[in-house]
């Protein structure tokens, strides 16, 4: 045996016998995985706890009917990015329901948020109560009633945020899904309609099963005619109050690079880059769409009884919100 393999033998000997055991890969790998609806990496989203780390979602269809998201795997982080400020920012629409209270008519709703709501059932869904807004969710035959009402006489910008507080009350039913408020811009398309990139689109959030969020987003390159989904890290319960923060960034026309963000009770939560909100059209960010309902458009989809969630703080801002946490 020649001089320099014979020493490397002996140290290999004397390493081994001190005690030496096999590489092996970590368990904990796969459980730190985030799902997200992009093709592309992005930044590392923090998790709300070590115990809570976000399950990837199933790719069962998101409503209205048959749609589908794509996903994406990123790996979570102990760290996140801390929420921007801005001593510039400016508020845009701002309610809430101090100085009022009992059933939302159509005029007391015009008068709150600027423009009537689309859809009647508000009539019967929508209560102010000890400073919030309350929306009772009955069971019907496309999930519940549509509740939906957008406030097309924002300033458009190039970029909003929207704010928020949440919380579906004790006896809350996620079933398969239902909207949630959000930002849009031109025509404010949903129901399988229109985002075509000339005449507008919608970012609103939705509720999934399990306690689960998304973005759910109408812009010409979804893959069907329903929205597709970016699921937002974490899992939400019934009974506790969360403060929702959307931003929107609109895209130069016919490049993709438009962006929406989501901070839930100040921790960052998903951004999602290189979308295409527009091609050739002359809209922005324009519009608050307060939409809210379970569906879907079939009978699974309702609730097995009538469900209550309470809104408050509603605010539109040019910048960040003063604050990300309740």
């Amino acid at each position: 045996m020649k001089p320099r393999f014979y020493k490397l033998a002996i140290s290999i000997a004397l390493l081994c016998a001190f005690g030496c055991t096999p590489a092996s890969t970590s368990t904990e790998e796969t459980s730190e995985q985030l799902i997200t609806a992009s093709s592309t990496i992005r930044p590392a989203i923090q998790t709300r706890s070590a115990t809570t780390l976000f399950q990837p979602t199933t790719t069962e269809p998101l409503p209205e009917e048959t749609t589908t998201s794509t996903s994406k795997e990123t790996t979570a982080s102990s760290t996140a990015p801390k929420p921007p400020t801005s001593p510039s920012s400016q508020t845009i629409f701002s309610v809430d329901f101090e100085t009022v209270s009992g059933p939302v008519t159509e005029d007391l709703f015009a008068r709150l948020f600027g423009y009537e709501f689309d859809h009647l059932a508000a009539n019967e869904a929508l209560t102010i109560e000890d400073g919030y807004l309350k929306q009772a969710y009955t069971p019907y035959e496309k999930g519940s009633p549509r509740v939906s009402a957008p406030t097309k006489n924002l300033p458009g910008s190039d970029e909003l945020y929207l704010t928020y507080d949440v919380f579906f009350e004790p006896g809350w039913e996620w079933v398969k899904g239902g909207k949630l408020p959000g930002l849009a811009g031109g025509t404010h398309p949903t129901g399988g309609k229109g985002a075509d990139g000339t005449d507008g689109f919608s970012a609103r959030l939705m509720w999934r099963p399990d306690g689960e969020l998304t973005v759910y987003a109408y812009h010409p390159n979804r893959p069907t005619i329903y929205g597709v989904g970016y699921p937002i890290s974490g899992r939400y319960e019934a009974g506790q109050w969360y403060r929702i923060v959307e931003r929107v960034k609109i895209n130069d026309k016919n490049v993709s690079n438009g962006e929406v963000e989501i901070w839930v009770d100040g921790e960052h939560r998903l951004l999602e880059k290189d979308i295409l909100w527009r091609t050739s059209g002359d809209f922005n960010v324009d519009v608050f769409l307060y939409s809210s309902f379970y569906g879907g458009s079939t009978q699974d989809w309702a609730p097995s009884k009538t469900t209550y969630a309470r809104f408050d703080n509603f605010t539109v801002t040019t910048g960040p919100p003063e604050s990300f946490a309740r």
